[in-house]
């Protein structure tokens, strides 16, 4: 081979481990296992930034659940027309994906406590908006901009765990964030019935799902204080 010819008498499997080993995870180069990466978000340092981040992307995958699968339920019994709450909801996912887009720009402008608190705040009134007006012709862009604020939300924190943590266990943190999302897309279909099951009139229903992110904007509020440390050793 072209390697034999090279470097005769080396194999050439031995000249590629330096730049393998370059490309791999610190807790692999150095044999470390990772075990220890999962513990380092639990230690004194990271353990609050830690719940927190956990819990705002657990508050976006409730969310993101309600959207994809609850609301054409909730417009279906509130009388809507397949196809006018199909446009509502179709206008919610394209506000999302430009807010998922967008996210780690604007984090990047105006800091994270600025970025995800606003992003909730803003989603938690358009949910009660919507509710108002769902069958106004305007609903679809009241949906749009819930989309956009909520997909705003699951970027900026997906965008905060490299604020957070240092590069041994930024990869760590990370997954436990999309973890944790997934776990709020798991949430969602055990409370959505319930809350169905109620019959409120929609103002009421909005209003109790606005309150998922209005909780996640008021944890947002003191995240900078809380991802201060880890910033510090990014």
């Amino acid at each position: 081979s072209v390697m034999t010819k090279l470097a005769p008498g080396v194999e050439p499997r031995k000249l590629w481990e330096p730049i393998s080993k370059s490309f791999a995870p610190p807790s692999e180069r150095d044999g470390t296992s990772s075990v220890a990466s999962i513990r380092a978000l639990f230690e004194k340092e990271y353990l609050t930034p830690t719940v927190m981040l956990w819990t705002l992307l657990f508050c976006s995958g409730v969310l993101s659940n309600v959207v994809l699968v609850w609301l054409p339920t909730l417009f279906d019994q509130a009388g809507l027309s397949v196809g006018y709450a199909s446009r509502i909801v179709a206008a919610i996912n394209i506000g999302a994906v430009l807010g998922m887009a967008l996210g780690g720009r604007v984090l990047d402008s105006i800091g994270a406590r600025g970025t995800i608190g606003m992003a909730f705040l803003i989603a938690a009134g358009a949910t009660i908006l919507l509710g108002i007006s769902f069958a106004a012709e305007y609903a679809p862009a009241v949906g749009a901009v819930m989309g956009l604020f909520l997909g705003v939300t699951t970027s900026a924190g997906y965008s905060l765990s490299a604020l957070i943590y240092p590069t041994a266990i930024r990869s760590t943190g990370i997954g436990g964030g999309a973890a944790a999302l997934r776990i709020g897309t798991v949430a969602a279909p055990v409370v959505m019935p319930m809350l169905i099951s109620l019959a409120l009139p929609m103002v009421w229903t909005f209003a109790c799902l606005a309150a998922v992110p209005l909780v996640a904007a008021l944890i947002a509020a003191r995240f900078d204080e809380a991802s201060q440390p880890g910033r510090a050793e990014a």
